[in-house]
């Protein structure tokens, strides 16, 4: 499987976006579940209250074949709940070369949340584990680095960012999330930023953390 998502907006949704592989009702699985890379997309007004859903941004899950070569970058989003429900029983195959980096995103009350199951989820008390407990708990060969974790107490592998909250990226119109203008700052300007985003060319290739919105607006010039 080869998936790639990229340069698009998602907005007015109960949840970002999943990802998975599970077994169907008759116990079929599929080939392979792997190659993903998402990359430069802006989540917007992700709201599990307001449309009816749970309000995480990503969902994980890993059954039978195991999820592998998944790659997430320069993703601009901000969840209510949680920013990760990951899904992986411990006496399975664990998700394999996943990598999250240069992102720019909120996680909402919690960094991750289980799918359920219990002691046997990967995920199983997530606040106790921390986030580098669940990444090692669940994921082999991860690469979680260059992210802006907006809102998280910390707690990530080192080369990560926990900026307070949207004021601290510096943000030129946040709008609690909902159809803001999630650039930057440059500079000090009178439209609300009070200086220059410290994540501005923070990234691993020397951009923006987040998603390159002017490439989004290029990209969808037009669509309604």
């Amino acid at each position: 499987m080869d998936v790639t998502i990229r340069f698009c907006r998602v907005s007015h949704m109960a949840s970002g976006l999943v990802m998975g592989t599970g077994l169907s009702d008759a116990g079929g699985a599929a080939s392979g579940g792997g190659r993903y890379s998402i990359h430069d997309i802006v989540f917007d007004d992700i709201d599990g209250k307001a449309f009816g859903g749970f309000g995480a941004l990503f969902e994980v899950a890993s059954t039978s074949p195991a999820l592998r070569d998944v790659s997430i970058e320069h993703v601009t989003g901000f969840a209510r709940t949680a920013l990760f429900i990951i899904g992986v029983d411990k006496d399975r195959e664990k998700i394999a070369n996943f990598n999250f980096s240069n992102n720019l995103v909120g996680v909402g009350d919690n960094d991750f949340f289980s799918t359920g199951g219990g002691p046997k989820n990967c995920a199983f008390q997530p606040r106790a584990q921390g986030p580098e407990g669940v990444l090692k708990s669940c994921f082999a060969g991860v690469n979680f680095a260059h992210n802006a974790f907006v809102g998280s107490l910390g707690g990530w592998p080192k080369g990560n960012f926990t900026p307070k909250n949207p004021s601290a990226v510096q943000i030129n119109d946040f709008r609690q999330g909902k159809g803001g203008d999630y650039r930057l700052c440059s500079e000090k300007t009178s439209a609300g930023c009070n200086k220059e985003s410290p994540f501005r060319k923070a990234g691993s290739d020397g951009r923006d953390l987040g998603a390159d919105l002017d490439a989004i607006q290029t990209a969808t010039k037009g669509v309604e």
